[in-house]
């Protein structure tokens, strides 16, 4: 990756590997919002996320915008891909799926966060609203509780 300096206008090249955030200036705000690169676990991917939650568990997503011009409406929706990592993961992220709920990732969830018995009986009560959108508040308990 090549980055420039904004006051000499000279080229710096960064390996994105080595990488872990980029900051976006703008003129008006100290920055813009903080992206970081992490590599999706057990390939070869990089990853551009936003960071939604810091902790000993953070939370990650790219969202994604889903035009429906082709059912006749100028409606688009987004929705969001979360992917997690835990410190130490060796900037390592697992990719949650998005959607109504599936058995799967409630499955993976379990596992991910089987240290906690609490947040596991929680998880399998349906304490949490069972869509992936629920990620965020599991995540803060975690982050919190466990």
């Amino acid at each position: 990756m090549i980055f420039r300096k904004a006051d000499t206008n000279q080229k710096e090249d960064y390996k994105y590997k080595t990488l872990k955030s980029i900051l976006e200036f703008d003129t008006g705000k100290e920055y813009e919002g903080l992206f970081v690169l992490r590599q999706l676990k057990g390939t070869d991917k990089t990853l551009r996320l936003k960071k939604a939650i810091s902790g000993k568990v953070e939370c990650f997503y790219i969202p994604r915008e889903t035009s429906s011009a082709a059912f006749g409406s100028d409606a688009v929706v987004v929705t969001f891909v979360y992917y997690l990592a835990r410190e130490g993961d060796d900037n390592q992220v697992i990719k949650i799926r998005s959607g109504p709920k599936f058995k799967k990732t409630e499955k993976l969830l379990i596992e991910y966060f089987n240290d906690c018995p609490d947040l596991i009986s929680k998880i399998k009560e349906g304490y949490f609203d069972g869509e992936i959108e629920a990620l965020e508040p599991i995540v803060n308990y975690y982050n919190t509780k466990c």
